[in-house]
C-alpha cells in the first residue's frame, strides 16, 4: 500500500489537490515533499507520528489539513504526533487543520503563517499555545476546545481579524484583558461551568459587540 501511495505522489508533480486520507500508513509517504504546486493537500484520518514534512518548497499549499491523526499504541506507551517546524514556509496557507490528533505541542514556527485564517486544534493534547500565535494577525476562526490548556495567549489582543474564539472545555482559570480588544469577535465559547476571572470590562465588551458567548 505505501509503495503504491509513492508511486501515485511522484506521478503527480503537477497536481494542485491531493488527498492522502484514511490509508493505512504510519508515516508521511517519501516524495510529498516534491509537490510544490499543492495547493490543498488532505493527510488527515492516518496513524502518523511525526508529519516530518519538508514543507519549505510548498509555498503555494493553501489549505493543509492532518486531522483524526490519532495516536498508536506500542504495548503501554502512547507515541504523539510531532509537527514540522518547516511549516513555517508555508506563507500561502490559508486554513490548518490539526483537530484531534494526538499533538502535545505547536511549533513556535506557526507564527510565520502571516496569511492563515482558519486554525483549527480541537481535541489534541495541547497543554499550551506559543506565544508566537498572537503573530497570525490575519487569524478569524481559532478552535481550540477539549484540549489541557490552562489559559488563552495572552496576546490574544494582538489578532484584530478574529471573530470566532472557541476555547469550551479546556482549564482556563481567567481571560486575558486583550480579549477586550478585539474589534471583529462575534462568537465566545468558553465552558460556562468554570470559575473565570475576566476583565472588568468583559460583559460590558460581550454586550456592546453582541459577541454570541457560550451560545450554540
Amino acid at each position: 500500500m505505501l509503495t503504491f501511495i509513492c508511486v501515485r505522489v511522484l506521478c503527480k508533480e503537477s497536481e494542485t489537490c491531493l488527498h492522502l486520507s484514511d490509508s493505512v500508513s504510519t508515516q508521511v509517504p517519501d516524495g510529498v515533499y516534491l509537490l510544490t504546486n499543492l495547493q490543498f493537500l488532505d493527510l488527515s484520518s492516518n496513524g502518523f507520528q511525526s508529519v516530518d514534512v519538508d514543507f519549505s518548497g510548498m509555498t503555494r499549499l493553501k489549505t493543509l489539513k492532518i486531522n483524526d491523526c490519532l495516536h498508536t499504541v506500542e504495548g503501554e506507551k502512547m507515541e504523539s504526533m510531532v509537527l514540522s517546524e518547516t511549516i513555517s514556509a508555508l506563507h500561502n496557507l490559508t486554513m490548518l487543520d490539526l483537530s484531534n490528533s494526538d499533538l502535545l505541542a505547536l511549533p513556535v514556527e506557526i507564527g510565520a503563517l502571516q496569511n492563515l485564517e482558519t486554525l483549527e486544534i480541537d481535541g489534541c493534547m495541547l497543554n499550551e499555545l506559543p506565544a508566537s500565535i498572537s503573530k497570525l494577525a490575519k487569524l478569524k476562526t481559532l478552535h481550540a476546545q477539549n484540549n489541557n490548556l490552562t489559559d488563552i495567549v495572552q496576546d490574544v489582543g494582538e489578532m484584530q481579524s478574529l471573530t470566532d474564539l472557541d476555547f469550551f472545555n479546556n482549564y482556563l482559570t481567567s481571560v486575558p484583558d486583550s480579549i477586550c480588544t478585539l474589534p471583529q469577535l462575534r462568537k465566545l465559547f468558553l465552558s460556562p461551568d468554570q470559575d473565570l476571572t475576566c476583565p472588568m470590562s468583559f460583559d460590558a465588551f460581550i454586550a456592546s459587540n453582541n459577541v454570541q458567548y457560550n451560545v450554540e
